[in-house]
């Protein structure tokens, strides 16, 4: 088997496969998401995301969570997230 046909799931292809192809929810609203960093964020971090709330949680993680507006403004957290270092443990839809 090559590459090509092996597939992993993970968290992002939830995120994605709730997004339709436009890059609309389908419920058209904004869903809220949750991620948690590994280890801390500075206030300037912080400031990074000012749509965003921020908590530290046990475990030495903190929950950076709130509404995401479709796919792309997923991917733009996301890339954000990478671009300053940080590293997103986990990632999860919160409900309604």
């Amino acid at each position: 088997m090559d590459d090509a046909q092996i597939w992993q799931h993970s968290e992002t292809d939830d995120a994605h496969d709730a997004f339709d192809k436009s890059g609309v929810s389908e419920v058209n609203a904004p869903m809220r998401y949750q991620f948690l960093i590994d280890g801390g964020m500075s206030d300037r971090v912080n400031a990074a995301f000012p749509d965003m709330q921020v908590a530290p949680t046990t475990g030495g993680c903190t929950s950076l969570h709130g509404p995401v507006a479709d796919y792309l403004a997923m991917r733009s957290i996301m890339a954000r997230l990478d671009s300053l270092g940080l590293t997103i443990a986990e990632l999860r839809r919160l409900p309604d």
